[in-house]
């Protein structure tokens, strides 16, 4: 796992990608009126994250190849062409199945001016809906375009700061990864 979270992490921050993506689309309708957009909330900042899923791909596991899903929730001024720029918030939790009401307690990534300070936390994610639209095919997999996960996030961490809310992550390619083991 540490080794998984090493290669999500650095595919995020160094990118994996040069694919132009378009600037996100988050418009969609909510039918639950208590939908409370993630948002970092610290002592000197609070930001509005958007929210993005990418797929983790290792084709070489102990019982065959594996398609994990990770949510990262960035600062609004991320848009998908590569890696997050240095001084953004950016936080990635990875979910070890693609399915709805899974949980991630681990956190793989954090980064940014309040989030990269930090080193212990309390919480979770959960994934309420999927909808990836991947496909894994001989030697690896594809993903249809206007997929989609839903869900809720709540972490704490030292300092009163906080990363909780509702998301709605569209799909980032720049973010996709392939393990090479």
């Amino acid at each position: 796992m540490r080794a998984r979270a090493c290669v999500v992490f650095f595919c995020i921050l160094g990118g994996c990608s040069d694919d132009e993506f378009p600037p996100p689309d988050f418009s969609f309708s909510v039918a639950d009126a208590s939908f409370v957009p993630v948002q970092l909330f610290s002592p000197t900042e609070n930001i509005k994250f958007d929210s993005y899923y990418s797929m983790f791909y290792e084709p070489n596991t102990d019982h065959g190849p594996d398609l994990e899903l990770a949510v990262t929730w960035v600062d609004p001024q991320f848009r998908c062409t590569g890696p997050v720029p240095n001084g953004l918030e950016v936080l990635t939790a990875l979910f070890s199945a693609r399915t709805s009401g899974i949980s991630a307690t681990k956190i793989v990534i954090r980064g940014g001016p309040v989030l990269g300070q930090t080193n212990v936390y309390t919480g979770w994610s959960e994934i309420d809906n999927v909808d990836d639209r991947a496909m894994q095919i001989d030697g690896g997999y594809t993903i249809g375009e206007g997929g989609s996960l839903d869900g809720e996030v709540d972490y704490e961490f030292p300092g009163d700061i906080s990363v909780r809310g509702s998301f709605h992550a569209i799909h980032c390619p720049a973010f996709d990864f392939t393990s090479a083991e």
